[in-house]
Formats: structure tokens, C-alpha cells, sequence
């Protein structure tokens, strides 16, 4: 059973379980349609409430179902979207935990909205290279603006109750949804609303739209789904719903058959493979964290933020975290179950002496990114303390053994624009080239300074083949860390670099992107 339909008080309960999270899984898909059916065909009912079980609205779509037959299973989500927006008795939507993608789609096509404080919702289609396809760039731009609606729709944060109540997007903040949501839904007599648009909701004017524009193509350069997003919010305003509806339908339709939507699923995957452990050991237990560097340290360890840990730490387990040059004083300390060198730069090698100590590194050169490098003879459980130490920091975290491989690629790219800029690439448009492809960092030219007077003629390389030149020695010598066992798959390769080095995450990585390249290399 995936809807659990109830009557309380004149007003029919339905129930979204699809444990853990309830996703819109062809399955509930269909029981849903079924439990909306018999509610507004039951005469004894004043008003239907949508809710979750387990303390979660939903998800969205079921990721489990991507790709197979069950996900395009009638009735979509889009035709919920349509059964709800046009009932012919009051709805509410009761919002516990999350409420995201395709399920805050069918939470925007009810009368009213409720959610408990710690709610968050959110729209993050575009993290997979589309859009709401179920009436979201339609509806929400009438709820908190064109503004607002463009930049929850084309980055997919999310939102807090307390947030989505300012901007409109929901309508009260309860302490018991189920409870007050009862008793809200009972007193909807009122008609419904005639539409999404709230009193006043003027259209922006096309200025807005500009700036937003070139706001996007500035911090993603070719990036499609965004702009088809704005595209549809600008038609939210000027058309009909009708229209606006089937243009999101189109654009989504085009943006399933646009590469970077298969670049993104796979990045999402790779996403999901990387968080895992090495030596497949799981989370590590709760510990007692020390701090073995003084506060007036040069490298400042000992002031991470660390974030507070729900369940208390196992006081006869402890984790010794020091710089590099406390690291000795660490690895010497009595009782230290592990211990975790960590770096402001790349990590080092771990001593090969000790098999209690990984290393950490803190950052790379577009951004925050834990990078844990652990020996051949390290223990699995102080690889699990350290990956358990290095996820309470909030970046990514990604693993490698024995070397640093990612810092050994940017070096590699690196390299590979030296090349071109001594075979007569123009420095100005190799960063041109690169910051149209997305890459948030540019090439560093290390042998710049060293240039001869006289270089050779000015290259014809179109566009594409400089890419090509940069990114398929890159792939090359990701390809040999792997197979040296440095790193477990080419997809740790892409995550560290879509985090850590700039790489734009519409383009998959630097492995993924050489990999589809590769392939369309013509067969002789």
C-alpha cells in the first residue's frame, strides 16, 4: 500500500508511504490518482489534506525507478499536478521534513500550504539538467516573484519553513500538520483560489529578465537548464497558463535529450558512490575528538568548526586531529585510536609506519573539499574515524591511497595549457575558452614567466580541440591513477574535480567529459 486514505472529520487524509522518503514512484503514482478520484466523488467529503508518512512529504521522483519502464507509468506527476489544481473541493497540502522536486510540485497545485518549522523545500531539477516539469516554473513565480522563483529554480537550494513563509510559498507554520491540518482543511468553505496568482502579482519588466540573463550565463556559462527555466517563468507572465504549462513540457522534453542531463545523472551517481567508505567498513561510531595543536597554531586546525554530533561520542574512543607540524606529537600521544594530519593545502602521504594515521585535506583551488588519503596498510577504522571527522566539516569528501592523485591532475592540466600557450594559444583566450566551458578556475600558466621571445605562429585550434588538448591528458593521467589503485573509480576523479578544481558540474568531470568525447570519435 503506497496511499493510506482516511476520513477525519469530513476531510479525506491521503497519505503518501513510500518508505524512506516518499518518492513518487509509479506505484503511489496510481493510488494516488485513485484516492483523489474517490474523494471528490464521495459526497461526505468537504476537503481533501495531502500529507507523508514517516515525517516526510516526499522527495519527488523515485530515483530507484530512473530510466525504467515504472517512471513513465500514467497518471505522470504533471497529471496530478492538472487533477489537483483543477478539484472541485478545497485542498491542503500538510509538509513534514522534506518537500521537494515533483512532491512540492503537487504541494503548489493545492489551495493552501502548511509545513512544520523544521521543513524544507525545494525545487533541484536543474541539479540533474532540467526543470519542474509538473506546473513548478509556472506556479511558483506567482507565489514569491520572478526573481525569487529564478533563483530557487535555477540553482535548486532549498528553503526553511520559517523562509518559505516570508516569501509566499507556503501559508502557516504548525506544530502538528496532521493535527492542525485537520482542522484547517475542515473549515475550508470558501471557494477555491482562481489560480496561482497572488493579489497584485505584477510581470517583471523585460529588464529584469535581462539581468537575470546575463546573471546566468556569467556564473554558468552554457548551461541550458537555467535558461530554459527563465524562459518559463518569463512565460508565466505574458501567457495563459495553458501556454506556459506546455512550454515547460517542451523544454523539459528537450533538456531529457540534451547531453548535459546525462552528464548530471551521472555526476548524481558518482556523488553517491564516493560518499562510500573504502573497504566498504560504513559509518564510523561516534568519538571524542582532541585537538592536539595550541591555539596559536600557524595552520589554525584548532579552530575548524566542527559540527555538533547528535548522539554523544564514546568517551573511550578518541581521534587525535593535528597540523603537519603537531603531527608528530599526535601520532606519540597515548591513547589515540586514530589520528588525522591534517592541511589548509594537499594532503601528504601518510607516514607508512603507522597504520592509525590518514591524512586531510582541507581545501583545493576553487573551493572547500576534505580529501582524505590513506595508506595501503591503514586500518579501515581510521579511514571510517576520519571520513565520520571529515563529514561534520560540510565539504565533500573524497578518498584517495598512497598519493594526492587530484592535485597530480591539476598539475597535469596545467601542463597542458603551458603546451598550447608555447605553440601559440593566446592566454587571454585560453581563459576565454575555459570560462565559456564552465571551469571556475583558470589554467595556470607555471612556465609563463619563462617564455622564450620568439614562440611558434599563432594556432588555428578551433574552440573544441583546445578542450580537447587541456582535458584529455587530464583524463590520461586520472585513467593511470586508477589503474595504479590510488583512486577506487574514475568517478571519485570527477566529484574531486567538479568540487575542488572548478570543473562545471553540467559537464559530468573530466573523466566523463573525455569518455563521451572518445566516443564520438569516428571508427576507422
Amino acid at each position: 500500500m503506497n496511499v493510506l486514505y482516511k476520513i477525519d472529520r469530513g476531510v479525506a487524509v491521503i497519505t503518501l508511504c513510500n518508505p524512506p522518503v516518499n518518492a513518487l514512484s509509479g506505484a503511489l503514482r496510481i493510488e494516488l490518482l485513485a484516492s483523489l478520484e474517490r474523494a471528490e466523488t464521495d459526497p461526505s467529503i468537504t476537503a481533501v489534506m495531502l500529507c507523508g508518512d514517516g515525517g516526510v512529504f516526499g522527495v519527488g521522483a523515485d530515483i530507484r525507478e530512473m530510466g525504467t519502464p515504472s517512471a513513465r507509468l500514467d497518471p505522470s506527476v504533471r497529471r496530478l499536478h492538472d487533477v489537483i489544481s483543477a478539484f472541485k473541493k478545497p485542498t491542503l497540502a500538510a509538509i513534514q521534513g522534506n518537500a521537494l522536486g515533483g512532491s512540492l510540485e503537487l504541494a503548489l497545485a493545492c489551495d493552501l500550504r502548511i509545513a512544520e518549522a523544521d521543513a524544507q523545500l525545494g525545487l533541484p531539477e536543474v541539479n540533474l539538467g532540467i526543470l519542474p516539469g509538473a506546473g513548478g516554473t509556472q506556479r511558483l513565480p506567482h507565489l514569491v516573484g520572478a526573481e525569487v522563483a529564478a533563483d530557487l529554480l535555477t540553482t535548486g537550494r532549498f528553503v526553511s519553513a520559517a523562509h518559505a513563509l516570508a516569501l509566499g510559498l507556503i501559508d502557516k507554520i504548525v506544530s502538528d500538520v496532521r493535527a492542525d491540518g485537520v482542522e484547517l482543511a475542515a473549515e475550508m468553505t470558501s471557494p477555491k483560489r482562481p489560480g496561482p496568482r497572488r493579489p497584485g502579482a505584477q510581470a517583471p519588466a523585460s529588464a529584469t529578465f535581462a539581468a537575470l540573463r546575463a546573471a546566468i550565463d556569467h556564473t554558468t556559462p552554457g548551461f541550458a537548464a537555467p535558461l530554459a527555466i527563465l524562459e518559463c517563468i518569463e512565460a508565466a507572465y505574458h501567457n495563459d497558463q495553458a501556454i506556459g504549462l506546455a512550454l515547460e513540457t517542451a523544454k523539459l522534453q528537450e533538456l531529457r535529450r540534451n547531453p548535459q542531463h546525462n552528464a548530471l545523472r551521472h555526476l548524481f551517481l558518482a556523488e553517491r558512490s564516493a560518499r562510500r567508505t573504502p573497504h566498504d567498513v560504513g559509518e564510523a561510531e561516534p568519538a571524542a575528538v582532541v585537538f592536539t595543536c595550541t591555539p596559536d597554531c600557524a595552520d589554525g586546525i584548532s579552530s575548524i568548526n566542527v559540527a555538533e554530533e547528535r548522539s554523544a561520542p564514546r568517551l573511550d574512543r578518541h581521534i587525535f586531529v593535528a597540523c603537519r607540524a603537531c603531527a608528530a606529537r599526535a601520532c606519540e600521544a597515548a591513547g589515540a585510536d586514530s589520528v588525522i594530519i591534517c592541511s589548509r593545502a594537499a594532503p601528504p602521504a601518510p607516514p607508512r609506519a603507522r597504520d592509525n594515521v590518514v591524512t586531510l585535506g582541507l581545501s583545493a583551488p576553487a573551493g572547500p573539499l576534505n580529501h582524505i588519503v590513506y595508506g595501503r596498510n591503514t586500518r579501515p577504522s581510521a579511514v571510517a574515524d576520519a571520513a565520520w571527522f571529515a563529514r561534520r566539516l560540510g565539504a565533500p569528501v573524497v578518498f584517495s591511497r598512497d598519493v594526492d592523485p587530484f592535485a597530480r591532475l591539476w598539475a597535469t592540466y596545467s601542463e597542458a595549457a603551458d603546451t598550447l600557450l608555447f605553440e601559440g594559444v593566446d592566454a587571454l583566450r585560453l581563459s576565454e575558452v575555459t570560462r565559456r566551458f564552465g571551469m571556475r578556475c583558470p589554467p595556470v600558466f607555471s612556465k609563463e614567466g619563462e617564455r622564450p621571445l620568439q614562440t611558434m605562429a599563432r594556432t588555428t585550434l578551433s574552440d573544441r580541440e583546445i578542450l580537447k588538448r587541456l582535458l584529455a591528458p587530464t583524463a590520461a593521467a586520472g585513467a593511470l591513477a586508477v589503474e595504479q589503485g590510488h583512486v577506487r573509480h574514475a568517478d571519485d576523479i570527477d566529484v574531486a574535480w567538479v568540487h575542488g578544481y572548478g570543473f562545471p558540474r553540467y559537464h559530468g568531470g573530466p573523466m566523463y567529459w573525455s569518455a563521451v568525447e572518445d566516443r564520438k570519435k569516428p571508427r576507422t
